[in-house]
């Protein structure tokens, strides 16, 4: 018999995922973050793969640890200091791929202000750059062409 895990209504789309990937597979950080995720009301899914060129142009699939739908942003759970993210952060930059690197190791509340930070400041440029986008449409609409 399978063990029963119990859902609220309102942890059913992020738990949605726990089932999918098997709560099992995650990492007591990975559970860690993804509980803050769920206080936080966004919903997330465990490794969703993405297809991305690595440093040396070899066409690799990797699983960041989770993907936030409505935001279009990966989160990688770094939970040590001797490990670099340094390879990993250029290939998801030289694929466009907006990642988030979250180091657990460091205090808890570190983390999260980190987290809670960088989601904000990718929003908030995001936000910037489509007004940007929009106003310049608007005005060579507007002004006549020289």
């Amino acid at each position: 018999m399978e063990p029963r895990i119990e859902i609220s209504l309102s942890q059913a789309s992020s738990h949605d995922a726990i089932q999918n990937a098997s709560s099992e597979r995650m990492t007591e950080t990975e559970k860690e973050v993804a509980n803050f995720l769920d206080e936080l009301d966004l919903h997330w899914r465990y490794e969703a793969p993405v297809f991305l060129w690595d440093n040396e142009g070899r066409p690799r699939v990797w699983n960041p640890d989770f993907y936030l739908p409505k935001l279009g942003l990966h989160i990688e759970v770094w939970n040590s200091a001797e490990v670099s993210t340094e390879y990993r952060e250029k290939a998801y930059k030289k694929n466009g791929i907006q990642v988030i690197f979250v180091h657990t190791f460091k205090d808890k509340d570190q983390w999260k202000n980190f987290l809670v930070s960088r989601i904000t400041a990718i929003e908030e440029q995001r936000h910037s750059q489509i007004v940007h986008m929009l106003l310049g449409t608007s005005l060579k609409r507007i002004l006549p062409r020289f």
